[in-house]
């Protein structure tokens, strides 16, 4: 099931794929400044991952150090996205609306914390990297049945998690009532 064939054919998709959703979801919600917002800034760290993912391939195992960092890099803006419309409200208008509107959604919860997973997958592949090139476990078990698997499904969910927010403000201008 997990050939090394099915594997290069699925991260294939998978390094194309996050792209694809992002834009059919921006386009889909698009009258929604606060979803608008957030998919930009996915976009944009997406890009970053995308453009250093080959350089850090060749790093060893410090690879999924860098796995950690992007999903820091996930984390933070969405975290800190008020924050950053806050401080960008009186040069651009489109900031201020954002801050109208913005309201932090349970699907955006459930990134946040997909992001946080693969960030620990990441960790314990590179822990479990470190403890056997120290001689103190003999294999990569980890690495080897856990490590592809884990992120591949962790993918699908965030790519249900981004469809169903922008399904759920497709076409809203958004003022968020109590029963939304």
């Amino acid at each position: 099931m997990f050939s090394t064939e099915n594997l290069s054919t699925i991260y294939s998709i998978i390094g194309i794929a996050p792209f694809i959703i992002y834009f059919i979801s921006l386009v889909i919600c698009w009258k929604n400044t606060n979803c608008r917002y957030l998919f930009f800034i996915l976009l944009f760290v997406e890009v970053i991952d995308t453009l250093t993912m080959k350089a850090a391939f060749s790093w060893g195992r410090y690879f999924y150090l860098w796995g950690i960092a992007m999903c820091l890099l996930f984390i933070v803006p969405i975290l800190g996205r008020r924050l950053i419309a806050e401080s960008l409200q009186n040069n651009f208008t489109f900031f201020k609306r954002v801050l109208n509107d913005f309201h932090f959604s349970k699907q955006e919860g459930g990134l946040l914390f997909l992001y946080v997973l693969s960030g620990f997958v990441f960790l314990i592949t590179f822990i479990e990297f470190v403890l056997y090139e120290g001689a103190f476990i003999g294999d990569y078990m980890f690495k080897k049945y856990i490590f592809s698997p884990a992120l591949i499904l962790i993918f699908i969910i965030e790519c249900f998690l981004v469809m169903s927010i922008a399904f759920r403000f497709r076409g809203h201008n958004f003022t968020f009532s109590a029963t939304n």
